[in-house]
C-alpha cells in the first residue's frame, strides 16, 4: 500500500478510536506477559521436582 493511502486510512479514525486500539494491544501483551509470569515458576518447579525423582540432576 502507497504512504498517502496509508495516511488516508489512519486519518479516517479519530484519536479516541486510536487510543482504543492502542488500549486493547497493550491489554493482550500484558496478558501474555502475566501468563508467562504465572506459569514459568510452575513449569521450572516440576521440571526440578521430576529431575530431582529421576535422579537426572
Amino acid at each position: 500500500m502507497a504512504k498517502r493511502q496509508k495516511k488516508q486510512l489512519t486519518q479516517t479514525k479519530t484519536k479516541s478510536q486510536r487510543k482504543k486500539e492502542k488500549r486493547e494491544k497493550r491489554g493482550k501483551v500484558f496478558t501474555w506477559v502475566m501468563l508467562i509470569a504465572i506459569l514459568a515458576p510452575i513449569l521450572i518447579s516440576a521440571f526440578f521436582a521430576l529431575a530431582g525423582y529421576f535422579n537426572i540432576l
